[in-house]
């Protein structure tokens, strides 16, 4: 368990990065709830795969309560059904500023060491930059379960649920900007 004061998400992530020691790497917030298979089957399919760098699985949307958040329109499928269905795969991660990865995801160690930390000066958007920087490297697949394995929970305090108010959205069109650049 490491603690320290609060330094915002990208810094935390970044020292906890540092700090790791294991053969892959993932984290989630507080709030949300992974499947109890979720690391079994991820890891599976990190080791099936040894060419990948990245895997990303499907989602279901939650509220403050933990019931089920539907009509959402996040890659809801079927409507109605509070899941998140991401595409098979992330060809246009880096193209279109829209978020095909999500919450539910894992890294492969030897990725970090290549890609380095997240970035500290993109706060909010520290997530989607780096799976953009893993996108131009490393393959990124979609975990071959189909089922949700992961829930997202939205409720009023979530950064999520801030997105206008911190312009996470309508910044990710600048990232990609940058990203052309880099």
């Amino acid at each position: 368990v490491l603690t320290q004061e609060n330094k915002k998400i990208p810094r935390t992530l970044s020292r906890g990065f540092r700090e790791s020691k294991g053969e892959f790497l993932t984290w989630t917030s507080a709030d949300n709830v992974m499947d109890r298979d979720f690391l079994e089957k991820m890891v599976g399919d990190l080791k099936s795969t040894p060419e990948t760098g990245m895997i990303y699985a499907n989602m279901r949307l939650i509220d403050a309560k933990g019931k089920k958040l539907r009509n959402h329109g996040w890659f809801e499928y079927p409507i109605g059904s509070s899941n998140v269905i991401f595409p098979d795969n992330a060809y246009e991660l880096n193209i279109y500023a829209n978020n095909t990865i999500g919450a539910a995801f894992m890294y492969r160690a030897a990725a970090k060491e290549i890609l380095g930390c997240y970035s500290s000066y993109k706060h909010t958007l520290e997530d989607y930059d780096y799976w953009m920087r893993m996108n131009e490297v490393f393959e990124i697949i979609h975990a071959k379960s189909a089922e949700p394995l992961y829930l997202y929970r939205f409720h009023d305090g979530s950064l999520t649920a801030r997105d206008r108010e911190l312009k996470i959205t309508e910044n990710r069109p600048k990232l990609m900007s940058f990203d052309k650049e880099r």
